[in-house]
């Protein structure tokens, strides 16, 4: 007797491998998506800071009378530029929102006008550099440097 089909066990064996290769590939794209979201988070970081120098380096009060620095600080979900005056009020701050699901923390940074080098105080005499800035999502932390210069790396996000 010659029946054309497949066995129970048959079907049950290819439904197991194909749950199973879906399964994994869900997971792997779940991770590449967490992994991007802490490369698109540190650029974040990266044009924060350039941005600030850019503006220390050619004057701009953004609402002050006399510059005292440009100030980029770190709350949990955004990088915030703020000039700061000497005297008086400035601008209102400028926000770069990282991407969803990433943190940052780190330490305010102070940018020097016309020199546009990066400090830890207002009052440009640490001497700490370079400094770091932790970014956190599902995938885990990745540390970046910001030098004295305001060069900006990303460790090595997957050694992590």
């Amino acid at each position: 007797m010659n029946k054309a089909g497949f066995t129970l066990i048959e079907l049950l064996v290819a439904v197991g491998v194909l749950l199973l290769l879906v399964g994994l590939g869900l997971a792997n794209y779940i991770s590449f998506n967490d992994r991007q979201a802490l490369i698109q988070g540190a650029e974040q970081v990266r044009e924060a800071v350039a941005d600030a120098q850019n503006s220390a380096r050619s004057g701009k009060l953004r609402g002050c009378d006399e510059l005292a620095s440009y100030q980029v600080s770190f709350s949990v979900t955004t990088v915030n530029i703020q000039s700061q005056c000497a005297l008086g009020n400035a601008d209102a701050a400028r926000v770069f929102t990282l991407p969803s699901g990433v943190t940052v923390s780190g330490n305010t940074l102070y940018i020097s006008p016309l020199n546009g080098f990066v400090f830890n105080t207002p009052n440009f005499n640490d001497s700490a550099a370079p400094y770091t800035v932790s970014l956190q999502n599902n995938y885990g932390t990745v540390d970046i440097s910001v030098t004295r210069n305001g060069a900006v790396t990303l460790d090595d996000i997957d050694k992590k």
